[in-house]
Order: structure tokens, then sequence, then C-alpha cells
């Protein structure tokens, strides 16, 4: 049997916080034991201290799991060879997956072209570099660099590439769902 690594608990914790919520890590028989002794008891500072730790014992320190994937995630996901998308896919924030190095941030994004993407109309779609540099007076290298930037970040999904005459087809983009 595999002995599980702290990489390993933080990106399970983390994903079982995900899809069944904080009560997951709550110790539901400590709750029940405590609730008994507290149904029993009549001495009225014990019955305050019994209701507190019964409060405590319901907390869960989500930042903690969080910070947690943050620190482990990327470690595991190498080892591992799981892929940014599968984490998307089981519902792990972007901002998340950001800050544990498993997706690029958007820095190198022009501010130009990522106010004309968020506030482009579906007919505008799909777009390439050449029809962002055109549309807002860039050089084509920056807007194809943003535009890039912002397929790692996961806002915008290549699509179908466009041919048009000789040479390669234009690389395109849509808006990524969700």
């Amino acid at each position: 049997m595999d002995r599980q690594t702290v990489e390993d608990r933080a990106v399970a914790d983390y994903l079982t916080y995900l899809r069944d919520g904080d009560w997951a890590f709550v110790d539901h028989q400590g709750i029940d034991g405590l609730t008994a002794e507290l149904a029993e008891e009549d001495d009225v500072l014990r019955r305050l201290e019994l209701q507190q730790q019964i409060i405590d014992a319901q907390d869960v320190d989500v930042e903690a799991l969080e910070q947690d994937f943050i620190t482990y995630a990327q470690i595991w996901a190498h080892r591992k060879s799981v892929k940014p998308e599968v984490f998307i896919e089981s519902g792990v924030p972007r901002t998340v997956l950001r800050r544990a190095g498993i997706v690029k941030g958007n820095t190198s994004v022009n501010p130009r072209v990522r106010e004309y993407v968020s506030n482009a109309r579906e007919w505008d779609w799909p777009m390439s570099a050449g029809d962002v540099a055109k549309r807002l007076d860039l050089p084509k290298t920056t807007a194809s660099r943003s535009l890039r930037s912002l397929e790692e970040a996961g806002v915008l999904v290549e699509s179908e590439p466009i041919r048009s005459g000789v040479g390669r087809p234009k690389k395109t983009y849509t808006k990524a769902v969700g």
C-alpha cells in the first residue's frame, strides 16, 4: 500500500473540501459525544464550555486547506503529470491555481487588449492577433502575446484556425466558457 505524502494529503483535502464542503472535515463523532455530554450536564459553567467546544469542533480552517494546496499542489501535479485542465474541471479556482504556480497569470496582457476582450460582443468572435492589433492599433506581437497569456489564464480558448491564402492559417480565439 502506498504511503500518502504531505503533497497527496494537501491536494486531496482541498479537492474534498471543494467537492463536499467543510463538513467533510468536522469531527462528527466528537461533536456527538460533546452534545450527549451537554444534554446530561447540570453545571452552567461546564455547559458553556461544552457549547464552545461544539462550536470550535464545527469550525474548519478553510484558509489553511487552501494554503496547503497552494504550497504543495505544483509539486504533486508535476510528480503525477496532472495538467491544469484537470484541476479546473475539478472545480479549483484559477486564482488558486495561479497562486500555486500551476497556471500562469496574465501579467503580460496589454491593458487595452484585456479591456477589448472583456467587452467584445458575441459577433466579434473568433478573433485573431491580427484582428486585435488592427482594431487597437497595436503591434501584432503585442496582441499575439496578450492573447496567448489570456489563453494560459483560461480567459480564452483556441478556436478553429482561419485559412486565408498562402501560409499557415491564422490562430483564432474565443471566450472560454465559465
